[in-house]
């Protein structure tokens, strides 16, 4: 059986003539000497050093051995998106330090007036979603952050560097499948009992509201 799940970039090494369960995505291995890899686990075939594998398992007949499994996606690569298989890196990490550090995400197919997403990190309560053009120039942002004890805002900036329709969207629940989280949690409900506000909050029912919780009990505090 095998022993344990190899992690994503992590290296491993492996007990001799143990079979170990690789990552349930297409993987780029690399092993320091031979192993073999399996499909159900009793069928085995002989694995190429840096080999991209759907392969469920490994092993190997020797001590030692080093195993490191990297990620990768299919269909990225080249100028026309097409083809080809990329590794997907270690999680990237921004520095503290940093100003503005950002991440930028372009849809190659997309018009070149809307195809670039950038994320950033302003400082460590904000973080941004910016939309923009080839050139680099804002068409619009969200930003998302966390202040007073852990308050959280949603907005969108317009080109015109204006804020725009702040908002907080939350979608209805049916209170049966609502587990709280903690003192404060707010929830738009579907099906209440009561509409009064102050009322303690039941399924069940017909009407729309928002409920907190108190740590105890769903409080109507909006119809």
């Amino acid at each position: 059986m095998p022993q344990q799940l190899l992690s994503p970039y992590e290296p491993t090494t492996l007990t001799q003539n143990i079979s170990y369960t690789l990552p349930a995505v297409l993987c780029s291995v690399t092993a320091t000497a031979a192993c073999e890899t399996s499909t159900n686990g009793s069928t085995w075939i002989p694995f190429s050093n840096g080999t991209e594998t759907s392969a469920a398992f490994i092993r190997s007949a020797g001590v030692g051995t080093v195993v490191t499994c990297k990620p990768v996606m299919s269909g990225v690569g080249g100028s026309s998106g097409g083809g080809g298989l990329t590794e997907i890196p270690e999680p990237l990490v921004l520095s503290g330090t940093a100003t503005q550090a950002s991440l930028i995400l372009i849809h190659e197919s997309a018009a070149s007036d809307n195809r670039r997403w950038k994320i950033g990190c302003l400082d460590p309560n904000y973080l941004t979603f910016d939309q923009e053009t080839d050139a680099g120039a804002h068409q619009s942002r969200m930003f998302y952050f966390t202040r007073n004890g852990g308050a959280q805002f949603m907005a969108t900036l317009g080109v015109a560097g204006i804020l725009t329709t702040p908002q907080l969207s939350m979608g209805e629940r049916p209170f049966a499948a609502v587990v709280p989280s903690g003192v404060g949690d707010l929830v738009n409900f579907l099906d209440s009992t009561v509409n009064t506000i102050g009322s303690t909050i039941a399924g069940g029912g017909s009407f729309h509201v928002l409920g907190r919780w108190n740590g105890t009990i769903w409080k109507v505090i909006g119809v």
